[in-house]
């Protein structure tokens, strides 16, 4: 059983393409407009141009669809005195390639993003336009040049990318509890062989700020040919996003292989599970629709899909691919059941968690030492300027003990004009490559390309006993910040790279590496270059707790049947993932629902609670989600949280800090 059923019911034939990235709203009221839904969509790099669709009564009925063309040509428009002339009804005033639109109705205005090529190498941006009244005569905003999202433009230059790509924009109103923004939309950040994903969010649907930084999200369920896939979160369908308790999120979403020019594309469309923040997957992905057999329209590709209600029906409308790269609408109807039960969640490890923030620090924290040349301290973080600067880890480690390790370096960035190696190792000496050690990585621009590559290295004694290359897929300009890491599992010889959202990007097997004991996590600068240098702004380490998590403990609690509601201690802050309720010493079973900041409801399966039942908290060994690891928190309880008389959160506030979970 999934959340969303589907059912295929065709293709919408009658409305001839071209149907790439298809974004469909309801335009039942608008006065003298044809048609009860209209649909936009572009070439698939082909041109450009926004076209526009639209059904002449029942939406379900496939026959029903037109081209706009064909309206115009039926009469169907005549009410409106100025109308485009045909088919597309919209393209950029200065670069005539309009793609990827996406239409969200705001009051009585009609708000169409699209991207465009700008003329320049490998520079796509995201423009704005806006239609009064009703989805026909677009016009851009005049604010930089209508521009909302632009790679090249600072502070969004900070950031490494290989192509400065922002398109691919779907938004739509702000679900999440934990993004303090209206409006939230997700597009590609950097593109070509080497493409990265955003998070955005806005207040007024023009200006957007950049939220996250996202790396494809791969998790070990998902197909791994022709290459592995990845959760495709451009073509997320914002409408579908839904609440389904416990804090998280599920939505339609395909999942496919990475690919760009000519590859070959393949996708199925899931339902994924997020955080609060909008783009953490908390569970397993769940496949819902899958491609067609040997010669149907969808046989490659199930993507872009957008969702509506009609009249009482769900309706899913898609674009599929066939063997031809042609592009055809599809349509399905679907239901939803909240009730389903969900799937697997992604197990999370719990940690010990250290983070040094180096910038406008004179001194290391206790837990970390010299090692080498020390870098030299400055306002925006460690200066690593020579080819032996670096930092470890304070105290010697038991691979028995210890026996996995996170570290990252958060928005390190280079400062030089020549190259730079960032380098981790988890090893018994250091630094540099020849040190003995399990693992090392190494961020290197090769060649003199642009293109940052990770290698990681399985050591035993001076040599590595297996090197494997990965694509980093960031461009390594001068000034550019990185947020880069490794993960290492010491009792499994297996690594995984850590990019931009901090999820594993890689699962690398080391089988003869030698474990080394005691060991050391290690950062240094590996490149003996003159001039070579990068600057370090924090560094989290992650690693085997030295004992067991410990619960929050239960300030108060009120009962009522088969609910308890529980305030919380308030260093806790979370939905309940990772705790085990007892009474009177024996665990129950139930849900967890968290209604305020520390105040949570559980509902058990079975039995009831008694006004002098003595409730406790237990830990498993999953992550505690606790106030130095969650986002965001919103008061939606439509009354002001208090303790002591003081208000904690106004209704209808959200009180920030950080959140980093990790996916297993």
């Amino acid at each position: 059983m999934t959340t969303f059923s589907l059912t295929k019911v065709g293709r919408i034939g009658s409305a001839t393409g071209p149907f790439y990235y298809p974004c469909v709203f309801d335009t039942s009221a608008i006065t003298n407009w044809p048609w009860t839904l209209t649909l936009v969509s572009s070439p698939d790099h082909a041109g450009g141009g926004i076209y526009m669709y639209g059904s002449v009564g029942d939406p379900a009925v496939l026959g029903n669809w037109e081209s706009y063309d064909v309206g115009l040509a039926a009469g169907r428009f005549d009410a409106f005195a100025t109308k485009p002339a045909a088919n597309p009804i919209y393209n950029d005033p200065d670069t005539g390639d309009s793609e990827t639109p996406h239409i969200v109705k705001i009051g009585t205005d009609f708000y169409l993003t699209s991207h465009d090529d700008t003329g320049a190498a490998d520079y796509q941006v995201t423009r704005l336009a806006i239609a009064e009244d009703a989805p026909l005569n677009f016009t851009r905003i005049a604010t930089n040049s209508g521009k909302v999202l632009d790679l090249n433009a600072a502070p969004l230059t900070e950031y490494p990318w290989k192509s400065a790509h922002s398109g691919y924009f779907r938004w739509g109103l702000n679900p999440f509890s934990g993004v303090a923004y209206t409006y939230v939309g997700y597009g590609l950040f950097g593109g070509g062989d080497a493409p990265h994903y955003a998070i955005w969010g806005s207040n007024d649907a023009i200006a957007w700020t950049l939220i996250s930084v996202l790396d494809g999200l791969i998790d070990p369920s998902l197909p791994t040919s022709p290459s592995p896939w990845v959760v495709k979160i451009t073509e997320i369908d914002p409408q579908s996003i839904t609440y389904a308790g416990g804090g998280e999120y599920v939505a339609l979403c395909p999942c496919g292989n990475p690919a760009y020019s000519s590859d070959s594309r393949y996708s199925d469309l899931y339902e994924i599970y997020l955080g609060p923040d909008g783009y953490t997957l908390t569970r397993e992905p769940r496949l819902v629709l899958s491609r067609g057999a040997a010669s149907s329209y969808d046989e490659y590709e199930i993507g872009q899909p957008t969702t509506i209600e009609y009249s009482g029906t769900k309706l899913c409308f898609y674009q599929g691919a066939d063997s031809s790269a042609g592009n055809s609408l599809m349509l399905a109807t679907f239901t939803l059941d909240a009730t389903v039960a969900k799937p697997d969640p992604i197990l999370r490890r719990n940690h010990d968690k250290l983070v040094y923030d180096a910038t406008g620090s004179a001194a290391l924290p206790a837990w970390l030492e010299v090692e080498g040349n020390a870098p030299v301290p400055s306002a925006t973080g460690l200066n690593f300027n020579t080819s032996t600067s670096g930092v470890k880890y304070a105290s010697d480690l038991d691979p028995s003990v210890k026996t996995w390790i996170e570290m990252s370096m958060v928005f390190a960035y280079r400062d030089s004009a020549v190259g730079f190696i960032p380098r981790f190792q988890v090893g018994d000496t250091g630094p540099g490559t020849t040190a003995n050690g399990f693992l090392a990585i190494s961020y290197t621009n090769a060649g003199g390309t642009g293109l940052g590559y990770v290698e990681l290295l399985g050591r035993s004694g001076a040599a590595s006993t297996q090197t494997v290359i990965s694509k980093y897929a960031l461009k390594s300009d001068q000034k550019k910040r990185h947020h880069v890491g490794i993960e290492v599992d010491l009792s499994a010889k297996t690594a995984n790279f850590l990019g931009n959202s901090n999820q594993p990007k890689t699962n690398l097997a080391f089988p003869g590496a030698t474990i080394p004991n005691p060991y050391r996590p290690r950062i240094s600068q590996g490149d003996a270059t003159a001039g070579a240098n990068f600057i370090l702004e924090k560094i989290t380490l992650r690693m085997t707790p030295d004992a067991a998590g410990i619960a929050p403990t239960v300030s108060s609690s009120v009962v009522a049947s088969t609910t308890a509601t529980l305030t919380l201690s308030e260093d806790c802050i979370g939905d309940g993932v990772g705790l085990v309720i007892k009474v009177g010493g024996t665990a129950i079973d139930g849900v967890w629902t968290r209604t305020a900041l520390n105040d949570m409801v559980f509902t058990r399966d079975t039995g009831t609670f008694g006004e002098s039942d003595v409730i406790t908290l237990d830990v498993t060994d999953t992550d505690l989600r606790n106030e130095a690891d969650l986002v965001a928190v919103q008061n939606v309880t439509g009354v002001d949280i208090q303790a002591g008389g003081s208000t904690l959160l106004s209704r209808g506030s959200v009180w920030m800090t950080t959140w980093s979970k990790r996916k297993r």
